[in-house]
């Protein structure tokens, strides 16, 4: 079902995606999504953390050992890692889905768009609680999440909660992949 919202005169649809056909983005290809978000995601931290345990050997290696040694000091930073984790990636997700891409990397690569219900890009504000609101889907047992498959507008609690809608942009046909330019046009002499 391809959905062109309509165009309020006081907040129009971003100009970068007005006129695009969209349609509502189901459960599948938000799956993906959150996959590839997860994935970029683990593997800056794996870098990053490979990177600070370089510095940190380099620096004071008995540091190593008393982390190995001591368990509370081991907890502690498990604890500190958890917290600037959650942090981040609230920073990141919800100031991708704010931005102008209204998308977080995830998303960009599924075409994805992440709208309040008129179209329009969503503030910092309403994509932290509904990034937040995520928690309860993940309370229910994923039922939230789930919630995706039988709504009418293909949203699950969180945007419910937060009175967003996730989009899926369609590429005209004449385009290619990347959306931008128009692929050539072959005639029966050159299809030979």
């Amino acid at each position: 079902m391809s959905v062109i919202l309509p165009q309020p005169a006081t907040s129009p649809i971003p100009t970068a995606y007005a006129g695009i056909p969209t349609s509502y983005a189901g459960f599948w290809w938000r799956v993906l999504a959150s996959f590839l978000d997860i994935t970029f995601i683990y593997i800056a931290f794996i870098v990053v953390g490979f990177v600070m345990g370089i510095v940190v050997g380099l620096t004071d290696p008995s540091s190593l050992k008393k982390l190995v040694d001591e368990p509370a000091v081991l907890g502690l930073v498990f604890l500190a890692s958890v917290f600037i984790s959650t942090i981040l990636i609230w920073l990141l997700c919800a100031g991708f889905e704010s931005s102008k891409y209204q998308a977080t990397p995830g998303k960009m690569v599924c075409r994805l768009i992440v709208t309040d219900k008129n179209g329009n890009r969503i503030s910092f504000g309403r994509a932290t609680g509904r990034h937040f609101a995520k928690a309860l889907s993940n309370i229910t047992l994923c039922i939230g999440y789930l919630m995706v498959c039988w709504t009418k507008r293909k949203q699950g609690l969180h945007d419910i909660l937060a009175s967003t809608l996730v989009l899926r942009r369609q590429l005209p046909p004449t385009y290619n992949l990347a959306g931008t330019v128009p692929l050539p046009k072959l005639d029966q002499k050159t299809r030979g």
